[in-house]
């Protein structure tokens, strides 16, 4: 067989959804959260006064992941930490930032 292996359109489609699935995970990142961070901001909206360790558990994440999270999110203004002080719970809550997008 000297020529080319005969294509198949299911791997062409394949390629072309796994190609075009890792440009959308990894297309936002500079402009802000990430697709998977989405989560974990969606309950802190759903139901303000959480703790870090509650989107975590409902986004299947793990508490540190959700914490480093949520502390990127307070860095960009999307939550407020009630609470931001040593030893107290911080109580989660939007700001009026996620509110307008």
């Amino acid at each position: 067989m000297s020529g080319p292996p005969p294509s198949s359109p299911t791997v062409t489609l394949l390629t072309m959804g796994r190609v075009r699935g890792a440009t959308l995970i990894e297309g936002p990142e500079p402009l802000g959260p990430t697709t998977h961070e989405y989560g974990p901001l969606g309950h802190i909206q759903g139901a303000p006064g959480l703790s870090p360790g509650e989107p975590a558990r409902s986004s299947r994440i793990t508490v540190r992941s959700a914490r480093s999270t949520v502390a990127a999110f307070v860095a960009a203004g999307l939550v407020d930490d009630g609470t931001a002080r040593a030893g107290a719970a911080p109580v989660l809550r939007i700001t009026a930032a996620v509110r307008t997008c």
